[in-house]
């Protein structure tokens, strides 16, 4: 997900996740530590968010398979 906003808002909210212990941040490069505490720590939009875009990029990959229902067999 993009956000519009200034490196210097990226780099605080980074820092402030990585003194947490919840993230790695260096040059760039986001690595997730504790993926629970940071779902936590995030709004109640972060599920919103998820959904929409899930939505938006419909990846059949990521779908739960839903069992079949048996059909009965005409003859």
């Amino acid at each position: 997900m993009m956000l519009g906003v200034q490196r210097t808002g990226v780099s605080a909210a980074a820092g402030g996740l990585q003194r947490a212990g919840l993230i790695r941040y260096r040059r760039g490069v986001v690595t997730i530590l504790d993926r629970r505490g940071l779902r936590q720590r995030a709004c109640e939009c972060y599920g919103l968010s998820k959904r929409e875009f899930d939505r938006l990029l419909d990846d059949p990959s990521r779908r739960e398979v839903q069992p079949r229902k048996a059909r009965s067999a005409r003859v």
